[in-house]
């Protein structure tokens, strides 16, 4: 991977072959984050609630038809 260096404003230049294969474009925004000893710098959703939405779509795959049977056995054993 291309390197990058920090300039005395504390700016950083993203290589254009990374900013090609993130599809970056001038006003984007990122998120920067450390872990460990390492900076790490992703492309911000443009919605953090479609990003968990997609994260949590699966776990709750099926939930509203189970909630439902579940309620009617809890009202024919009432």
């Amino acid at each position: 991977m291309p390197d990058a260096t920090l300039s005395s404003k504390h700016q950083l230049v993203i290589p254009a072959a990374v900013r090609k294969q993130l599809g970056l474009k001038p006003g984007d925004q990122l998120d920067v984050q450390v872990e460990g000893d390492q900076a790490v710098i992703r492309k911000a959703p443009q919605s953090y609630v479609q990003s968990l939405e997609k994260v949590t779509s699966s776990l709750w795959k099926g939930y509203g038809q189970e909630l439902r049977g579940d309620r009617d056995q809890w009202d024919q054993e009432r």
